[in-house]
């Protein structure tokens, strides 16, 4: 009997967990896929993943960094397979498309920071998208990506500098993109 109670408790802490996280690791992941349909299967495949090694005695900031950085992991092997599908198929066409959405929880692109995004390595394009879009600390950042805060911090500036370079090449000098990150 008891048993049972642990799970039903269980199961509502991961219910709560679910509801809190699933709407920012899917802003994370079409950011970093670049494809609704693709950002929602990594999403319920991550959550599976956690599910099968929930505990329920996770802190809420250890819960909010393993679950990005299970996000990060699960979308960067994903980035690798395309890759190395494109590479054996030869198709470029897909690469040439960027793909942007216009409702998906909130924060929309303009078709110049996404195709500057997808300029950048999987690790500087999580850290811009981290620290822009879910504004988090390097300290959070730097705990997913397994670096320090300081090489985060570069990561960041890096990318900050390849993103204005490929949208002041795209637009010429008087560009006026109004994104945080620049």
């Amino acid at each position: 009997m008891e048993t049972t109670k642990l799970k039903d408790i269980t199961q509502d802490c991961f219910d709560i967990i679910l509801n809190k996280y699933s709407k920012t690791l899917y802003k994370y992941c079409f950011h970093m896929l670049r494809n609704s349909s693709e950002a929602e299967d990594a999403v319920q495949e991550i959550f599976i993943k956690y599910y099968k090694q929930y505990t329920g005695k996770e802190t809420n900031e250890y819960i909010k960094s393993y679950l990005y950085k299970m996000a990060h992991n699960h979308c960067v092997n994903i980035i690798r397979r395309k890759n190395i599908l494109r590479f054996i198929t030869l198709d470029n066409e897909e690469a040439l498309q960027i793909k942007t959405e216009d409702n998906y929880y909130g924060s929309e692109l303009s078709e110049e920071i996404e195709a500057a995004l997808s300029k950048l390595s999987s690790e500087q394009r999580t850290v811009i998208i981290l620290r822009t879009i879910e504004e988090m600390s390097y300290e959070e950042i730097a705990t997913i990506i397994n670096k320090t805060p300081a090489a985060t911090r570069k990561q960041f500036e890096r990318g900050r500098k390849r993103i204005k370079a490929f949208i002041e090449l795209k637009k010429g000098e008087d560009c006026n993109e109004t994104f945080n990150i620049i």
